[in-house]
């Protein structure tokens, strides 16, 4: 995966203020709470089962690490540069909001 121009660049607290916070993982068995699931596990699972429902299914974004820099990706994106995932209060409109978190 390569880096686009067109992707926005944002600050990961101003992505949290523009999707209404974040949902804070509170699967960890070791009571760990942040923002990021991994996408092994009790995370995974808890992860298709938002993706699965339609009221919720544009509320994951996939966190990725790509030449360095970190971008968020509307939606369940399977792929070797993923990190993990954030489920948003609000939902995305189209699969173009790409961000680069400066």
């Amino acid at each position: 995966m390569e880096i686009k121009n067109d992707y926005k660049k944002i600050k990961f607290n101003d992505f949290k203020s523009k999707y209404g916070g974040l949902e804070t993982n509170d699967l960890d068995d070791r009571k760990i709470k942040g923002f990021l699931f991994s996408f092994k596990g009790k995370d995974r699972f808890h992860i298709l089962s938002k993706v699965e429902r339609e009221l919720t299914r544009k509320k994951v974004w996939t966190l990725l690490m790509v030449d360095g820099k970190r971008i968020i990706h509307p939606g369940d994106k399977v792929c070797r540069e993923r990190t993990g995932y954030f489920i948003s209060k609000k939902r995305w409109k189209t699969s173009n909001e790409v961000y680069v978190i400066d």
